[in-house]
């Protein structure tokens, strides 16, 4: 994985797919789960932290997280 740029910064622009406004106030945090293993990891966390309140979608993470099973490896030290 490779990190361009260290620290929080802004790096994608957000839009709901409905075409509908959102909150300009909101604060959104995006990770990209197919080249990103700590994201996978907070991504499987999230699935288990809400699966007492929301099973479905729960699964539904944990169903799209299995796709990158098998280019899963052990957590790497990021090179900066």
């Amino acid at each position: 994985m490779s990190l361009n740029k260290p620290g929080l910064y802004r790096k994608y622009k957000i839009e709901k797919a409905s075409g509908e406004p959102i909150d300009p106030h909101a604060d959104y945090f995006v990770l990209r789960i197919d080249t990103d293993q700590w994201a996978r990891k907070a991504l499987e966390k999230y699935a288990d932290d809400i699966e007492i309140f929301n099973r479905s979608l729960a699964a539904q993470l944990r169903a799209r997280l299995n796709q990158y099973v098998s280019i899963q490896k052990p957590l790497e030290e990021p090179q900066l």
